[in-house]
């Protein structure tokens, strides 16, 4: 029964967005909105060159790796970026003392729902999946949502129904800007 808040677990699938056949993002960039003292996540097509401002662009080298094609006021880490380096997962990224974080983690993907073995509700609207129908899973937590023009249960808020995970993006995401700055200015 729906009801009782099954809404759930392993039913194995994960990557993000869209309605309609999966479609797997490249990669996400995270971005310091000073408006909102938050990290906003920026999806960057996969297979395809994205520019990072007009000192930078992201090239996609193959599999998942993403190379950094910069200007020598590019740092990356802490060490000039030029003129292409490769990038990890995390790496910090500095243009004009704004502070970039490469992610080359993906967020949730829709796809056909499984069919279950048992009984599998969405986590937002309580609703039955069912077998075949466009849902899209939690990374983090593992819960199963509606993906659909009609119900739009994973995307209808910022974040995972069940959990702080985004649904614009992974479950990684860069500390608060501030706390990271008073951090450092204490030695830690």
């Amino acid at each position: 029964m729906c009801g009782d808040g099954e809404s759930g677990g392993d039913a194995g699938v994960s990557k993000l967005n869209g309605d309609g056949p999966s479609r797997q993002i490249g990669m996400l960039l995270w971005l310091w909105n000073s408006e909102t003292d938050q990290w906003q996540a920026e999806q960057a097509p996969p297979g395809e060159p994205f520019p990072v401002g007009c000192q930078a662009i992201l090239l996609p080298l193959g599999g998942d790796r993403w190379g950094l094609l910069a200007r020598d006021e590019v740092v990356v880490n802490g060490v000039p970026a030029l003129p292409l380096r490769l990038l990890a997962d995390k790496d910090e990224i500095l243009i004009n003392r704004e502070i970039i974080f490469f992610s080359a983690e993906s967020g949730a993907e829709v796809v056909p729902f499984p069919a279950p073995e048992r009984e599998v509700c969405c986590g937002r609207c309580k609703g039955k999946l069912q077998a075949g129908e466009f849902a899209a899973q939690c990374l983090r937590c593992k819960v199963w949502h509606h993906q659909t023009q009609e119900l739009p249960c994973w995307t209808y808020g910022a974040t995972c129904s069940s959990c702080d995970c985004s649904t614009k993006g992974g479950a990684w995401r860069p500390e608060p800007l501030r706390r990271r700055r008073a951090e450092k200015k204490s030695g830690v």
